[in-house]
């Protein structure tokens, strides 16, 4: 069996180990949209994109550079892991090898042969498995949403300021697979929450600590 010579440069891969979710970017509530990109030299490269750009580069119109979606909610050493893994590497050689780049009296075009649109087939569905597994996913909410159904008491007892559960609420969410898509409104969402329940609830007593909250 002949092996695989790897010449595609995976350096873009190298940081992303040690990451809740190097890929994971947001606009308000607009989650942007993750790719793998291989270009025509070979090179690797990773890449967020707002969801209202929907043009692509010429070099991915024309198929000179190669792109796969991935989930942007992937966490770091899991996705560090499955591209640097040598089957992943030697799939992404795969369709460098077999990729031409042709001029077709307007622009440079690129076409892949059988063997690179399988191994290119396969990348993606690689990716879309990722894609559904929640071992390797991080589950994303908005800090509104993680809260909705707790009481208020359980999370900001006496004694603890709006910064200490402002700290602790994204650390108990880590525990439990959750990132949050909006974490530095947290102590917005924490005096929504305590004056909504001031207004509701007659008998409801704030703490010392949630007074001063209000005030501030």
């Amino acid at each position: 069996m002949t092996t695989l010579k790897i010449t595609i440069n995976t350096e873009a891969f190298n940081s992303l180990g040690g990451h809740d979710a190097p890929l994971l970017e947001h606009c308000g509530d607009q989650e942007f949209r993750a790719l793998l990109l291989l270009d025509e030299d070979g090179a690797c490269a990773l890449e967020t994109r707002a969801p209202w750009e929907n043009g692509r580069p010429t070099e991915e119109w024309y198929g000179c550079t190669r792109t796969w979606a991935l989930p942007a909610n992937v966490r770091g050493d899991a996705l560090h892991s499955l591209l640097t893994d040598e089957e992943t590497v030697a799939l992404l050689q795969r369709v460098h090898n077999g990729r031409s780049i042709d001029w077709n009296g307007n622009n440079h075009v690129g076409s892949l042969d059988d063997d690179a649109g399988d191994a290119s087939d396969e990348l993606e569905q690689k990716f879309e498995e990722l894609r559904g597994d929640s071992g390797r996913c991080w589950s994303v909410w908005s800090v509104g949403d993680f809260l909705a159904n707790c009481r208020l008491d359980e999370w900001w007892p006496a004694g603890r300021s709006l910064v200490q559960v402002a700290e602790a609420i994204p650390k108990e969410a880590h525990v439990e697979g959750i990132l949050f898509s909006d974490g530095d409104e947290i102590e917005t969402v924490l005096r929504d929450l305590l004056q909504r329940e001031l207004d509701e609830d007659e008998e409801f007593e704030p703490t010392m600590e949630q007074r001063t909250a209000l005030k501030g």
